[in-house]
């Protein structure tokens, strides 16, 4: 839910009642970060690889080099993506995921999903 607000869906939805104290917390620091970048994600123009529902399906929006991607996969696996923006150094990801840069200054991005999911990478 956190991930689809952040790329322009403007709402949480779900049984928000039974969220436990911790996701709350995780919740709420997630939001924290995207405060910081959310006038870059506004501003960019998304770019999307792989089909809505798909595996992966990948979210872009980066405004000179701010911004953040977001990857959805249904299934385990590793998946490579190399944005098509220059990209800043990380600010923040989640777990599993490491990024670089390239020549160019896109970011080289692996991330490893063990289970369904979905991996937030900030940039700043």
């Amino acid at each position: 839910n956190l991930a689809s607000l952040m790329l322009g869906g403007n709402g949480i939805w779900g049984d928000l009642l039974s969220i436990p104290e911790s996701g709350i917390e995780r919740a709420s620091g997630l939001l924290e970060k995207y405060k910081r970048l959310r006038s870059a994600i506004t501003r960019a123009y998304p770019v999307r690889q792989g089909p809505i529902g798909g595996s992966p399906e990948i979210h872009e929006k980066l405004y000179h080099g701010q911004g953040v991607v977001v990857i959805f996969s249904a299934f385990r696996g590793t998946y490579t993506y190399v944005t098509h923006n220059p990209a800043g150094s990380v600010f923040w990801c989640s777990e599993a995921v490491q990024s670089n840069s390239d020549a160019a200054g896109r970011a080289v991005i692996q991330v490893v999903f063990n289970r369904p999911g979905v991996k937030v990478i900030f940039f700043e």
